[in-house]
């Protein structure tokens, strides 16, 4: 529309004429729920159960996840990225420094490596 918005946003039992407001918390209700427990798409960085070190409030995907419906989801997220990105709405994604760094094609060093799992980290140095 006029206003770049991607799609209209209408919660049901509310009177609100969506003027950003609820496109913005709408897609800052989906990036809440990427990282929450609902979905394990993302899980805990390792130094986050271990408790130790550093980014023990970020996350990375979860390894475990490789079937054609999750690397859709996945897809999806890189969507909802962009959407944030090109309508400058600064949204929490709460990903790793690391998870970062390979989504702009960098490669990770081992200092990447001790910001997220300072335990394999100390195992590879």
């Amino acid at each position: 529309n006029e206003r770049g918005l991607l799609f209209k946003v209408k919660y049901r039992g509310e009177d609100g004429i969506d003027w950003g407001g609820l496109y913005r918390d709408c897609l800052s209700r989906v990036v809440d729920d990427l990282f929450s427990n609902y979905l394990d798409l993302f899980i805990p960085c390792p130094n986050a159960a271990a408790h130790t070190g550093f980014n023990t409030e970020k996350f990375v995907p979860n390894p475990r996840h490789s079937s054609p419906l999750t690397l859709r989801m996945y897809e999806f997220v890189g969507k909802v990225i962009g959407i944030a990105l090109r309508q400058q709405n600064y949204l929490p994604f709460e990903l790793a420094p690391i998870v970062w760094k390979r989504l702009l094609g960098s490669k990770p060093t081992l200092d990447d490596l001790l910001a997220i799992d300072e335990y394999t980290h100390k195992h590879l140095a």
